[in-house]
């Protein structure tokens, strides 16, 4: 039986981490570079995206990389990347209030991009994330 992240792939989530005690929102989105066996046959495994719209300094210098630049539109997030996520670490909570609800851990590689230098990446997931009602410009 498939996962139902699998199911959700694209539409909006919210993610209760109880390990570091704080819900993320964002989108699943397919992996180009992990595969998952978890449920027999190999599959893209799963990232999960989130917007940050508030960000820490630690955030902030974690996303500018090695040559600092400005954004280029500062009221956009900050995309936070979990790449190939264990989807058998979260548990389906049901639909409310236009996301669907995951329970569980995400504790895995991870990624932070400004829309400046790392627009190639970022520039990946903007519509994806404007079709759910995250604002990104």
């Amino acid at each position: 039986m498939v996962h139902k992240v699998f199911e959700v792939v694209g539409e909006r989530i919210l993610i209760i981490d109880r390990k570091w005690g704080r819900n993320k929102e964002g989108i699943f989105q397919e992996n180009e570079d992990y595969v998952t066996h978890a449920e027999g046959n190999p599959r893209p495994a799963l990232d999960f995206i989130e917007p940050v719209y508030n960000p820490n300094s630690w955030i902030e210098d974690l996303a500018r990389g090695r040559k600092p630049r400005q954004r280029i539109h500062p009221g956009n997030p900050i995309l936070s990347l979990h790449c190939g996520l264990d989807q058998l670490k979260l548990e389906y909570r049901g639909k409310r209030e236009g996301h669907h609800t995951f329970e569980g851990e995400l504790i895995y590689l991870f990624g932070v991009y400004f829309n400046d230098g790392n627009f190639e990446v970022y520039d990946m997931y903007k519509d994806p994330l404007k079709r759910v009602g995250f604002e990104v410009h």
